[in-house]
């Protein structure tokens, strides 16, 4: 009897993970975060998170700029927190680095306060979050999603082809950067405390 309810405790978990997007590109440095393996005892445990402070960059893909942002969302995951910025017409060339404050307002030059203790800038090069007519392209400029690691994200730019974002976190951590398809999108994963 007890050789059976050994049998079924090591059968009860599988220890399987959720599919994760198909990512046409990388930025470098970069690596994966998904809950993998199994804790002594059969209970499910996720891999630790393994990123790096960046700086991160890539070319995009848009050919014909400026590519236009046309949603951005902020969601938990487990053990990282996400953003993504989508865009249509190709993805504009990118760069996500930690900055200090001040954090800056394009093109004015006034200082804006952002949510957090540390601060990821995110740029892009050929995109715009405004159509010809000078009206938004998506909802609003500024989220307040609270999660572990994400407080705020906001547009602080916005001028000439170049959209700047900044992401104000609880802390400085490390994160990875990937591209994917259908749409256009940046997906920025950050490590939870």
């Amino acid at each position: 009897m007890l050789a059976i309810a050994a049998a079924l405790t090591a059968c009860g978990s599988s220890g399987s993970k959720p599919p994760s997007p198909t990512a046409t590109a990388t930025a470098r440095p970069s690596a994966t975060a998904t809950p993998t393996g199994t804790a002594t005892g059969g209970s499910p445990q996720a891999t630790p998170f393994q990123g790096s402070r960046g700086p991160f960059s890539g070319p995009g893909t848009v050919t014909a700029p400026p590519a236009l942002l046309s949603d951005v969302r902020a969601a938990r995951q487990a053990g990282f927190d996400r953003v993504v910025f989508e865009f249509s017409n190709g993805l504009p060339a990118y760069r996500v680095e930690y900055v200090q404050p001040p954090i800056i307002l394009d093109p004015s030059g006034q200082t804006v306060q952002v949510k957090g203790a540390a601060f990821l800038k995110v740029t892009f090069m050929g995109g715009a979050a405004h159509n010809d007519a000078g009206n938004p392209t998506f909802g609003s400029t500024d989220l307040m999603p609270n999660l572990q690691s994400v407080l705020e994200v906001r547009q602080t730019g916005d001028f000439e082809a170049v959209l700047t974002w900044v992401i104000g976190l609880t802390k400085a951590a490390d994160l990875t950067v990937t591209t994917l398809t259908g749409p256009s999108r940046l997906v920025i994963d950050i490590a939870q405390p």
